[in-house]
């Protein structure tokens, strides 16, 4: 575990995600049963990966796997987080999927996805 314990942190039913700062590239999870987990990533790459995705789905190389409505999930979740800081409570999520994607396989022979 990283220290000084300073940074974000998001408490849960199982535990807790902290982040030291955001450069620090390593994500402490930590699991209510006393263990604990160190997850890598790139700093500053920011939306880098849905960016990739979303160029290599234009380009027929792969289908797109962050879609809009999955977005707003995202944004919907954050908000929720914040209300139950503000209001000092739990908040309920969403438990089951309203929205899955279906994914077309690319079609190799139409000259739009060979641009």
């Amino acid at each position: 575990m990283q220290r000084p314990l300073i940074g974000l942190r998001i408490f849960g039913s199982d535990g807790m995600i902290y982040l030291e700062e955001r450069d620090c590239g390593v994500i402490n999870v930590t699991h209510n049963d006393g263990t604990h987990e160190l997850v890598p990533y790139k700093p500053q790459r920011g939306y880098y990966n849905e960016l990739l995705n979303f160029y290599n789905a234009a380009t027929g190389k792969e289908p797109i796997s962050v879609t809009p409505e999955m977005e707003f999930g995202d944004a919907k979740m954050i908000f929720d987080v914040v209300k139950s800081i503000e209001e000092e409570k739990i908040m309920e999520v969403d438990r089951g999927y309203d929205y899955i994607p279906i994914y077309r396989p690319v079609r190799e022979n139409d000259i739009y996805y060979q641009l």
